[in-house]
């Protein structure tokens, strides 16, 4: 494991690119056209519908 990364492999938000950064969404959107990264994915990296998926699940939890 990498020493920056925190548990699980992630570096702290700190480290990690603001991918909705301009510079950086434009170079997604680049990659996204070329074929070098999969649609399936959003700009978090997470598959579509995963934060629904979680916001759901906070919504009906018991308070």
């Amino acid at each position: 494991m990498d020493r920056a990364a925190g548990p699980g492999g992630v570096a702290p938000r700190a480290e990690r690119p603001d991918l909705r950064a301009p510079a950086l969404l434009h170079q997604r959107q680049d990659d996204l056209r070329a074929g070098r990264v999969s649609p399936l994915v959003d700009l978090a990296g997470e598959p579509p519908g995963a934060r629904r998926e979680r916001f759901d699940r906070v919504a009906r939890a018991p308070a």
